[in-house]
């Protein structure tokens, strides 16, 4: 009898294909790449703090070459112009001639700076963009400059969608809240929060800023409610939700909100609980993992596609 480990050689290699980009999005690497990025040029200047945070803001982060061939193919994609500077997600704002990735915060592993560069002084020159120093768009270097200039820059977007049993959410406002009665507080002491959300089994609070719809979803692991009013247990309140029958329908609503930042899915397991698409508003930061049985299927708003099925499909 064939052993799993023989089966699994032997499935094709086609299933670890990734699909294509979002639209509006250029690709950078193969299908069959495994490292495949989906980048989004906002066409447009800005200082390297407001790049990251409009990067962040649509649930991404600033793009950054990891190898010779991903910053090859990254160029021929950006396509920068004469004397252009272009941000990349590298920078030393933790410490002087220690450049780390803005995604995770981790060394930088490959570098192409000019000669001279980086500086190695400890001068507001901290933040790594790609340059134009002969102004003849053919050799460009890296090099390290100040943080405030203004220069274009690219969003890239490397999550895959349809997480399954998750429920993706905002950064907590307080990752050790100690009750939902304070969380609670905290939102109505908040000038904007509209609602809160509560996680008991993990003591965090979210607030949420934008007016909840009428519409509560029964989960065991939550708590919310209203600023000011009553807490309502076992229910995730959310900002906007529609009956809809598979998660690729709620995917397309999310893309097609200009607030959405992301969105869950719930499948129908009863005729009580019928299935459910809500949008979430806030940036996102990280999900929330339910585990096995949560009947839940996630994404932010820019992922890349991967061949997954619904594993929940409909009767």
């Amino acid at each position: 009898m064939m052993n799993l480990l023989t089966l699994l050689s032997l499935l094709p290699l086609a299933t670890l294909v990734i699909a294509a980009c979002p639209d509006g999005f250029q690709q950078v690497g193969g299908n069959s790449d495994p490292h495949q990025k989906c980048i989004l040029f906002p066409g447009r200047r800005s200082n390297y703090y407001m790049a990251r945070e409009h990067c962040e803001s649509l649930g991404m982060h600033l793009t950054a070459p990891r190898s010779q061939d991903a910053y090859n193919d990254l160029m021929s994609n950006a396509a920068p112009k004469k004397g252009v500077k272009f941000w990349l997600g590298i920078n030393e704002l933790g410490m002087n001639n220690h450049f780390r990735y803005d995604k995770d915060d981790s060394p930088m592993t490959f570098e192409a700076f000019g000669s001279g560069y980086p500086q190695n002084t400890p001068s507001e020159t901290h933040c790594v963009a790609v340059v134009d120093p002969n102004n003849d768009n053919v050799n460009f270097e890296w090099r390290d400059i100040g943080c405030h200039l203004d220069a274009y820059y690219g969003c890239e977007v490397s999550q895959p969608c349809n997480e399954q049993d998750t429920i993706y959410m905002p950064k907590p406002v307080v990752s050790d809240s100690s009750s939902s009665k304070r969380c609670g507080a905290l939102c109505f002491e908040s000038d904007t929060c509209k609602y809160y959300v509560y996680v008991p089994l993990r003591r965090e609070c979210f607030l949420f800023h934008h007016e909840p719809s009428e519409v509560t979803l029964k989960a065991c692991d939550f708590e919310s409610g209203l600023q000011g009013q009553e807490l309502q247990h076992e229910t995730l309140m959310v900002g906007h939700a529609e009956q809809m029958t598979n998660f690729a329908a709620c995917k397309t609503l999310c893309q097609g909100n200009e607030l959405c930042q992301s969105w869950t899915f719930w499948h129908a397991d009863s005729e009580d609980n019928p299935s459910m698409c809500a949008l979430f508003y806030a940036p996102m930061e990280r999900e929330l993992h339910l585990g096995e049985g949560g009947k839940t299927t996630s994404g932010p708003k820019y992922c890349i596609e991967s061949d997954v099925d619904d594993i929940f499909p409909e009767e």
